[in-house]
């Protein structure tokens, strides 16, 4: 799949949903511009809900806001980061005026803020700050990944749609949630399907013009692009057989149906997600 170029412009409010390597979700806001990119505030809260940001934004940082490359996350374009709620420039965090980062040589050791004001500082030892510079996606992720095991920071699981295993006498009614949560999908034995390919028509014919049809063979080429988004880990756990008339997807693993529907089924309720599988889906 070739590399897309969205060529997106961060504006402060901005609300980031994050992949990490684990496939949990990590949230962030945008809290300034800076001619570097952009400064964010990741929150501590860890998700496999990818919809999850509302209770997100309500939680304490994770770590101290950094400045993020921007051009190179969003502008070019980088799998795992998307806006999924925009803001409108005109957010301002309570501590903006406090912000500041380490900067210059170990000789002439000083402080920046946001604003531009400098401070010198005797040496940078123990200095709590983080440097004056862009992250780029890898390190963000990583230091993200840092802090969730230095906090020992516990994911939030989705009970309401996730099967629990240790309660056997409440294993038809768990069932029955998952099935209600994921309509239309449906299970047929080893697979998922879908035959009412009524389901999000209007993507489909906003998208027409792009070849697509909303058949089976269509909502394949999404699920392909969901999993090759979000859920790697499952790719060589999957297969398809889907036709025109029904989509469906196949796996013979315990679990993994379960993981692959519950997120596909969010990001297909998700509008702005969904459409942005349309852009770099490959028609089959």
């Amino acid at each position: 799949m070739a590399k897309r170029n969205r060529k997106i412009e961060l504006k402060t409010g901005d609300i980031i949903r994050i992949t990490l390597d684990s496939g949990n979700y990590a949230f962030a806001r945008v809290i300034a511009k800076n001619k570097l990119g952009d400064i964010i505030e990741v929150f501590k809260y860890i998700t496999n809900n990818l919809n999850d940001y509302e209770k997100a934004i309500n939680c304490d940082r994770l770590h101290y806001p950094n400045i993020i490359d921007s051009y190179s996350i969003f502008y070019i374009g980088k799998e795992g980061f998307d806006i999924i709620r925009e803001g409108d420039d005109s957010y301002v965090p309570k501590d903006y005026n406090d912000l500041k980062y380490r900067m210059g040589a170990v000789e002439i050791p000083r402080l920046i803020y946001l604003d531009g004001r400098e401070e010198k500082i005797e040496s940078f030892d123990n200095s709590p700050y983080p440097w004056y510079g862009p992250q780029s996606s890898g390190l963000l992720k990583g230091l993200i990944e840092f802090w969730i095991e230095k906090l020992d920071l516990k994911v939030h699981i989705n009970q309401n749609i996730l099967p629990n295993n240790d309660e056997k006498d409440n294993e038809i009614e768990v069932d029955n949630i998952l099935e209600i949560t994921i309509e239309p999908f449906k299970y047929a034995g080893d697979s998922v399907i879908l035959t009412n390919l009524s389901y999000k028509k209007d993507f489909f014919d906003l998208h027409s013009d792009k070849g697509f049809l909303g058949n089976g063979y269509d909502w394949q080429s999404l699920a392909k692009t969901y999993i090759h988004k979000f859920k790697p880990q499952l790719s060589t756990k999957l297969n398809f057989d889907s036709e025109a008339d029904m989509f469906s997807i196949i796996s013979k693993e315990d679990g993994v149906l379960e993981e692959f529907i519950i997120g596909f089924k969010q990001a297909c309720e998700d509008n702005l997600l969904f459409n942005s599988l349309f852009i770099e889906a490959k028609i089959n």
